[in-house]
């Protein structure tokens, strides 16, 4: 898989985490686009508590990127 940006093409590595380790990421997406996508997450806003965070994971894909090594 590459990564894009205009011209620039960067090779990566996708990683889906695991439901617990999508917690923090839930939240920081929460806090940065919540006015924009609050309606999408079932009513569970940015400062809910982990455990209404971890009922929903399941249904929100993460994934981890990583770039990826020339080889050679």
């Amino acid at each position: 898989m590459e990564l894009r940006i205009g011209r620039r093409r960067e090779p990566v590595t996708l990683t889906e985490l695991a439901d617990d380790e999508k917690l923090p990421v839930l939240r920081a997406y929460l806090r940065r686009w919540k006015v924009e996508i609050g309606a999408f997450f079932q009513g569970v806003g940015p400062d809910a508590p982990d455990a209404d965070l971890a009922r929903i994971a399941p249904g929100y894909p993460a994934f981890r990127v990583a770039r990826r090594k020339d080889p050679g």
